[in-house]
């Protein structure tokens, strides 16, 4: 996914991450055995893993590093602590009327989402000089940066000459609903792909992957151990209780979250201006 969106754009991906969500559901809808079900849950998990790596790139797209500890948090919390919550409301619908009304309606959200998404979420992706790419460099050049910034301002006021390209207009409403708005990168697609694998080599990369992995797999997996315990003897909970042993994990998750929300873009800043700016 990461390779297709740097080569495409993210647009075309997040709209056919929604479709993909769209079609498991379905299936969902329509499941009359387990392996209809796991079918089903199969496509809803490709859907929900490239929106899991698409909306963190698209935030570096949007704003700046010490704006993003908001976002991300707020994501985090998103993906992570309010699956709990799901797992509340999951519980009482299926309790109450049956499993199979899950699937019907996060059908209609879906749906919802992929209508919103095709008018109001244009494209992030955009093509600039690498000189800008101060949040991606392993050593700043933010001296090198001014230089050309003072040269191209320098050369404009003396000579006439044009300066580096102007800031494109900005597109229409009707302009960015385009689906395809042409190639960002010229690389071999091939080589995109195996790029986010080769990076798997650095150490810190590796870690910060294995740490994820293990968050991801922690909540699922205690989520399905909970109902595995407690449906049968001695305890015997129903789908609506089994849901509820899910609101510790929630709160626990909200207040983490929002401890991170609210003290890491302020910490970036002070980081910062103790590292001089940098």
């Amino acid at each position: 996914m990461c390779g297709f969106s740097r080569k495409f754009g993210k647009r075309p991906l997040f709209l056919i991450s929604t479709l993909l969500a769209i079609i498991g559901t379905a299936v969902g809808e329509g499941a009359t055995t387990y392996n209809t079900l796991l079918a089903a849950r199969i496509i809803q998990g490709f859907s929900t893993s490239a929106f899991e790596s698409l909306i963190i790139s698209a935030t570096g797209d949007l704003f700046f590093v010490h704006q993003r500890g908001i976002r991300v948090g707020a994501i985090t919390f998103i993906l992570n602590a309010a699956s709990s919550l799901a797992s509340i409301i999951c519980g009482q619908i299926t309790s109450g009327i049956g499993w199979i009304w899950i699937f019907h309606l996060l059908q209609i959200f879906n749906v919802i989402q992929f209508v919103l998404m095709f008018l109001f979420c244009p494209e992030t992706t955009y093509l600039r000089d690498h000189v800008y790419d101060i949040d991606q460099s392993q050593t700043e050049k933010l001296d090198q940066l001014v230089e050309m910034e003072h040269r191209a301002a320098l050369t404009e006021t003396t000579t006439g000459q044009t300066a580096p390209p102007p800031i494109p207009t900005k597109k229409t409403f009707v302009q960015e609903l385009a689906v395809y708005t042409g190639k960002y990168e010229e690389a071999n697609i091939i080589k995109l792909i195996i790029g986010p694998f080769i990076t798997l080599l650095n150490l810190a990369t590796c870690w910060e992957a294995v740490c994820a992995g293990v968050l991801t797999m922690w909540y699922v997996t205690s989520g399905i151990s909970q109902a595995a315990i407690f449906a049968g003897p001695p305890w015997n909970y129903d789908a609506a209780q089994i849901g509820y042993l899910s609101a510790g994990p929630f709160v626990g998750g909200l207040v983490g979250s929002a401890i991170c929300v609210f003290t890491s873009d302020p910490m970036i800043k002070f980081l910062a201006k103790l590292n001089k700016g940098v």
